[in-house]
């Protein structure tokens, strides 16, 4: 028996798409319930990291329930396999939009730890 297979993202990929994007279903229909403030997302750092503008200073945001490949601290080098474009697809989602955080403290490096939705305003 022949089987011809179309070409599709590797295994890997394919799982990070579907962490990201499960994830951030999740946050997204989960926070709708509580009216929050909204901040700006200014710059996405990595695939699971936001910087927004919280009262007239940047503020940089762990996105909880998200684990993405983390991207080279060195300027040339391009870190663990698929942080691009986990970067990327994120950067598609939010930046330069509204979201609301739920704040959950601060992590060991002094980053909020929260979670984020993007305020779908029709």
């Amino acid at each position: 028996m022949n089987s011809v297979s179309s070409p599709r993202p590797a295994t890997s990929e394919r799982f990070i798409y579907r962490s990201v994007f499960l994830s951030l279903l999740l946050i997204i229909l989960s926070s709708g319930i509580v009216q929050a403030e909204t901040y700006k997302v200014i710059r996405v750092y990595d695939g699971d990291t936001i910087t927004v503008m919280m009262a007239g200073q940047k503020q940089s945001i762990r996105l909880v329930g998200i684990d993405t490949p983390e991207k080279s601290r060195k300027k040339n080098e391009p870190g663990q396999p698929f942080s691009q474009k986990a970067a990327k697809f994120l950067s598609g989602l939010v930046l330069g939009k509204e979201v609301s955080i739920k704040d959950y403290g601060l992590d060991r490096y002094g980053r909020f730890l929260g979670t984020s939705a993007v305020n779908l305003l029709y």
